[in-house]
Protein backbone atom coordinates (compact mmCIF):
# COMPACT_ATOMS: atom_id res chain seq x y z
CA UNK A 1 0.00 0.00 0.00
CA UNK A 2 1.05 3.57 -0.41
CA UNK A 3 2.69 5.35 2.48
CA UNK A 4 4.57 2.48 4.08
CA UNK A 5 7.97 4.09 4.20
CA UNK A 6 10.85 2.96 6.33
CA UNK A 7 12.10 5.10 9.15
CA UNK A 8 14.42 7.93 8.25
CA UNK A 9 17.45 9.32 10.03
CA UNK A 10 18.11 12.75 11.45
CA UNK A 11 20.80 14.32 9.26
CA UNK A 12 22.44 16.02 12.23
CA UNK A 13 22.67 13.19 14.73
CA UNK A 14 21.97 10.08 12.67
CA UNK A 15 19.23 9.00 15.08
CA UNK A 16 16.37 7.07 13.45
CA UNK A 17 13.09 8.96 13.13
CA UNK A 18 9.60 7.73 12.36
CA UNK A 19 8.48 8.64 8.86
CA UNK A 20 5.87 11.39 8.71
CA UNK A 21 3.61 9.26 6.50
CA UNK A 22 2.94 6.87 9.38
CA UNK A 23 0.43 9.35 10.83
CA UNK A 24 -1.63 9.29 7.64
CA UNK A 25 -1.43 5.48 7.60
CA UNK A 26 -2.94 5.42 11.08
CA UNK A 27 -5.80 7.60 9.85
CA UNK A 28 -6.29 5.39 6.80
CA UNK A 29 -6.39 2.28 8.98
CA UNK A 30 -8.98 3.76 11.34
CA UNK A 31 -11.01 4.91 8.35
CA UNK A 32 -11.02 1.37 6.95
CA UNK A 33 -12.18 0.00 10.34
CA UNK A 34 -14.94 2.63 10.44
CA UNK A 35 -16.05 1.78 6.91
CA UNK A 36 -16.18 -1.90 7.84
CA UNK A 37 -18.37 -1.14 10.85
CA UNK A 38 -20.69 1.18 8.94
CA UNK A 39 -21.05 -1.33 6.13
CA UNK A 40 -21.88 -4.12 8.57
CA UNK A 41 -24.48 -1.97 10.33
CA UNK A 42 -25.87 -1.02 6.92
CA UNK A 43 -26.13 -4.68 5.93
CA UNK A 44 -28.02 -5.45 9.12
CA UNK A 45 -30.38 -2.49 8.63
CA UNK A 46 -30.90 -3.38 4.98
CA UNK A 47 -31.93 -6.91 5.90
CA UNK A 48 -34.26 -5.73 8.66
CA UNK A 49 -35.94 -3.20 6.38
CA UNK A 50 -36.39 -5.21 3.16
CA UNK A 51 -35.74 -8.84 4.19
CA UNK A 52 -33.42 -9.12 1.18
CA UNK A 53 -30.60 -11.51 1.95
CA UNK A 54 -28.79 -11.00 -1.37
CA UNK A 55 -28.25 -7.26 -0.85
CA UNK A 56 -27.30 -7.59 2.78
CA UNK A 57 -24.85 -10.38 1.97
CA UNK A 58 -23.09 -8.16 -0.54
CA UNK A 59 -22.84 -5.38 2.03
CA UNK A 60 -21.49 -7.84 4.61
CA UNK A 61 -18.86 -9.02 2.12
CA UNK A 62 -17.82 -5.41 1.53
CA UNK A 63 -17.56 -5.04 5.30
CA UNK A 64 -15.26 -8.06 5.47
CA UNK A 65 -13.17 -6.61 2.64
CA UNK A 66 -12.68 -3.32 4.50
CA UNK A 67 -11.91 -5.20 7.71
CA UNK A 68 -9.29 -7.27 5.90
CA UNK A 69 -7.69 -4.16 4.44
CA UNK A 70 -7.64 -2.48 7.85
CA UNK A 71 -6.14 -5.56 9.50
CA UNK A 72 -3.45 -5.85 6.83
CA UNK A 73 -2.54 -2.16 7.06
CA UNK A 74 -2.44 -2.33 10.85
CA UNK A 75 -0.03 -5.29 10.78
CA UNK A 76 2.21 -3.68 8.17
CA UNK A 77 2.49 -0.49 10.20
CA UNK A 78 3.13 -2.50 13.38
CA UNK A 79 6.05 -4.23 11.65
CA UNK A 80 7.48 -0.89 10.54
CA UNK A 81 7.17 0.48 14.08
CA UNK A 82 8.83 -2.61 15.55
CA UNK A 83 11.74 -2.22 13.13
CA UNK A 84 11.95 1.45 14.09
CA UNK A 85 12.08 0.59 17.81
CA UNK A 86 14.87 -1.90 17.11
CA UNK A 87 16.78 0.72 15.12
CA UNK A 88 16.45 3.24 17.97
CA UNK A 89 17.58 0.61 20.48
CA UNK A 90 20.63 -0.20 18.33
CA UNK A 91 21.41 3.50 17.90
CA UNK A 92 21.22 4.13 21.64
CA UNK A 93 23.43 1.10 22.34
CA UNK A 94 25.97 2.44 19.85
CA UNK A 95 25.92 5.88 21.49
CA UNK A 96 26.31 4.38 24.96
CA UNK A 97 29.57 2.67 24.01
CA UNK A 98 32.67 4.60 25.02
CA UNK A 99 34.52 6.13 22.11
CA UNK A 100 37.98 4.88 21.42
Amino acid sequence: MFGFHDSTTDPGSGRPQAHYSWASETVATWTAWALAAVSLVGAFAFYLKWQNLAGSTQMALVSMLFAGIAYWRHNMLARKRAAFRDAVKDYEAMIAKPFG
